[in-house]
Order: structure tokens, then C-alpha cells, then sequence
């Protein structure tokens, strides 16, 4: 969880720059004391989600793709995850 938390914090600190608005997920505070854990982790991803989900559809549409509201992944293209 300390490996990920960076990584989130950097790509949430540069999507809330942007035009991408939450409209489910709330803003997180992000600070040097943050620890991920097992209580918050669900929270702080979620956030991340939903900036991302918000960028596919804007891409999407962008490249004027019908359904662009669900056709940002391609599910053909997409290769199966491998579980342990």
C-alpha cells in the first residue's frame, strides 16, 4: 500500500488541474501522514476511478465514437487478467 500511495496521489493531484469534475467520489486529502490501509484504500482508489472513467469518456468522444459513454475500452482488445 505505501508503493501505491505516491502513485495515486501524483495522478489525483494532476486530474483535479484538469477540467474533470467527481460527481460520485469524494476528494481526499492527500499529505505526507496519509497511510493506505485496509479502511481507506477503497476510498482513495475510488476517487482515482472515477477521474479516470471521467478521461475515457472524454476521449471517447472526443474520437467521436458512438456510445462514447461506454465505448471507452474496448473489451475485445482487452486482455483477460491471470489470477494466482
Amino acid at each position: 500500500m505505501v508503493a501505491i500511495k505516491n502513485i495515486v496521489w501524483k495522478m489525483v493531484d494532476k486530474f483535479s488541474e484538469s477540467h474533470f469534475t467527481l460527481a460520485v467520489a469524494s476528494h481526499m486529502v492527500y499529505d505526507e501522514d496519509v497511510v493506505f490501509n485496509e479502511n481507506n484504500v477503497t476510498s482513495y482508489l475510488s476517487e482515482l476511478e472515477e477521474y479516470i472513467s471521467n478521461f475515457i469518456t472524454y476521449l471517447a468522444g472526443r474520437e467521436k465514437q458512438p456510445e462514447a459513454a461506454i465505448a471507452g475500452l474496448n473489451l475485445d482488445q482487452m486482455k483477460p487478467k491471470e489470477f494466482d
